[in-house]
């Protein structure tokens, strides 16, 4: 057959021109793609950074500023610790710690010394040391899920109260010192009240209840009090001599309490006794309980009441127990 070669090169040329126009196609949906991608990511990483500080926002420690004038984010949060005479006279009323101060006068926030009271930044802790004043509310406000008060020698408060409102909240308490805390007389005030989880190593806290005969129409006021998100809210080593009381509320938080007198101290649980035979190491067991085993510092959790170890390794353990709303743990064992 007869071929023009003018026809036939205008055939090739029309096969090449669709083949280049279809890789230009493919090329182009391939560009749209990665533009789509990239466009994702951007939006992704927006919606990050605008969820990320509520996500993020389980503060251990205080603020590090606070800025009423500020929106949103950037206003931080007034974390401050201070002591107040329930008169509410503010010549009286000093602060511990405080990240901010009011400009108008009479000045708030401003940082003094208070004889019995020693506040460590670098660790979150609240020393107290041999105060005793019944008349005195101790104010913890938005300084972290980790703020410790640590007790030594003997103390004297109307009241201990830890809240938040910008911020987070919890306590620990630790040290070898006691306090009393509340006066049966008053009915406003809670002894221990807080916001946040409570964590108890040592010391002794007492809360005294109010009696019966000042009571007002609502009832008698707590002696202690405690709001949580957690349903297990108390980590404690020692021991509580009442029952609390526990609801969830309407709002998916937990109440913690009690009326009546209150000591926490001593022991929550005995720590197991602990024996090795060669590489054998068993302890007691403790009803209801399950076990932290410490070998050479590396720690396990078990339910058994029995480990194998090398003569050389070096084994201590503690029972762990869950009550309601309560996580117990002993003291350690010795080493083996």
């Amino acid at each position: 057959m007869y071929h023009n070669k003018e026809e036939t090169g205008t055939a090739t040329g029309t096969g090449k021109e669709k083949e280049q126009e279809q890789k230009g196609t493919k090329n182009r949906k391939e560009r749209k793609a990665k533009g789509m991608k990239k466009i994702r990511a951007i939006l992704l990483g927006m919606l990050l950074a605008i969820v990320m500080p509520c996500a993020v926002r389980a503060a251990t420690g205080p603020a590090e500023f606070y800025d009423p004038k500020a929106k949103d984010e950037a206003v931080g949060a007034w974390s401050y610790i201070k002591v107040a005479p329930v008169s509410g006279a503010r010549s009286k009323t000093h602060y511990v710690f405080s990240n901010y101060e009011t400009t108008t006068l009479p000045k708030e926030g401003v940082i003094e010394a208070v004889e019995g009271m020693v506040y460590d930044k670098a660790t979150n802790t609240l020393n107290v040391t041999n105060y005793k004043q019944e008349d005195i509310v101790l104010s913890i406000h938005n300084m972290g899920t980790e703020l410790t008060l640590n007790l030594e020698g003997e103390n004297e408060l109307r009241s201990v109260k830890v809240d938040k409102d910008l911020w987070d909240s919890g306590l620990i308490i630790s040290g070898t010192g006691t306090t009393v805390l509340g006066n049966t007389s008053d009915h406003n005030r809670v002894p221990l009240e807080l916001y946040g989880n409570l964590e108890l190593l040592s010391g002794t806290v007492t809360c005294l209840a109010e009696v019966s005969s000042v009571q007002s129409a609502e009832g008698d006021r707590y002696a202690f009090l405690m709001t949580s998100t957690d349903k297990i809210a108390v980590k404690t080593m020692v021991g509580c001599s009442v029952a609390l009381d526990s609801v969830e509320t309407s709002s998916g938080s937990y109440l913690i309490r009690t009326r009546e007198n209150i000591t926490f101290g001593g022991e929550a649980l005995a720590a197991p006794e602990i024996k090795r035979k060669g590489k054998k190491v068993t302890w007691s067991k403790i009803d209801g309980a399950t076990y932290e085993v410490s070998v050479n510092g590396e720690i396990q959790e078990t339910q058994k009441t029995m480990v194998k170890a090398g003569k050389k390794k070096k084994v201590s353990v503690r029972a762990i127990k869950v009550d309601g709303f309560t996580i117990m743990y002993s003291p350690w064992s010795k080493l083996v």
